[in-house]
């Protein structure tokens, strides 16, 4: 594969660097919320899907149906982290590509 040189001058240049970064900070936001999520379910004995409700999550509970909120909000996270690892995994070649360090 040749290599692409993206110049940083602006606009292109800039503009691919701060999408790079990015999409960088984003990779990582999504595995530490996958490790905070797994950490939380670790071990966990209570009423399913309470785990995630209130701190440090942020998930309002339902006072009628403890851990629904919280089981939506695992379901939500988990498709989340399926859709974007689809994503960076057939992306990172072009990635890669862009990034300039």
């Amino acid at each position: 594969m040749t290599t692409i040189d993206v110049s940083n001058i602006e606009p292109f240049g800039v503009i691919s660097n701060q999408m790079v970064r990015t999409i960088y900070a984003i990779n990582q936001s999504v595995k530490r919320l996958n490790a905070a999520q797994a950490n939380a379910a670790s071990g966990f004995t209570g009423t399913a899907g309470t785990e995630y409700e209130g701190i440090p999550f942020g998930v309002s509970a339902n006072a009628n149906s403890p851990g629904a909120q919280g089981a939506a909000w695992a379901f939500a996270v988990a498709n989340l982290a399926t859709a974007w690892n689809t994503f960076i995994s057939s992306a990172q070649a072009s990635i890669n590509a862009l990034d300039n360090g």
